[in-house]
């Protein structure tokens, strides 16, 4: 049984080093500017997402107002302020420029895993790309505390 376990232990290492050497081997797709592309965003949740009309307009005020810039080893932020509807009130949403160390855990031709460092200890992120040029990533209301179901932003590359 000790040897089973220390040979387990020993592959699972061998796997997680080998898929660390293959994320470093592999480019950066997200080095860029990256911005929310609310067309895009809207196109999917209206064609796959069940949702109310609450929760729509919640999707369509927050959608379009991000953008990311990756350089080789930070994850710049930057947000701008819009008006939010939610629960029959309008909440002014302010501008956001936010600076964070991340590094690539994994990636392949159509994912990036991430590790960013924040307050709260480091988190990961998952960015999808459909092609070069178009990425995206899921969220849910979870993340903000209210109720919605989960759902993509699409992000297209700046040219």
């Amino acid at each position: 049984m000790h040897k089973q376990l220390v040979a387990g232990i020993g592959i699972a290492c061998a796997l997680w080093f080998a898929a660390a050497v293959r994320a470093q081997d592999q480019p950066n797709m997200l080095v860029g500017k990256w911005h929310s592309d609310k067309a895009l965003t809207m196109k999917y949740v209206k064609a796959n997402v069940r949702t109310d009309d609450q929760s729509l307009q919640f999707m369509q005020d927050i959608a379009g107002h991000l953008t990311y810039t990756f350089t080789a080893d930070h994850m710049i932020t930057d947000r701008s302020a819009f008006d939010l509807h939610y629960q029959g009130k309008v909440v002014h949403i302010k501008e956001l420029h936010d600076e964070r160390q991340y590094r690539v855990v994994g990636s392949n031709s159509t994912q990036s895993l991430i590790s960013v460092n924040t307050e709260e200890g480091m988190t990961s992120i998952t960015f999808n790309f459909d092609n070069k040029d178009a990425m995206w990533f899921v969220w849910s209301g979870d993340a903000i505390g209210i109720s919605m179901p989960e759902s993509r932003e699409y992000f297209t590359r700046a040219k």
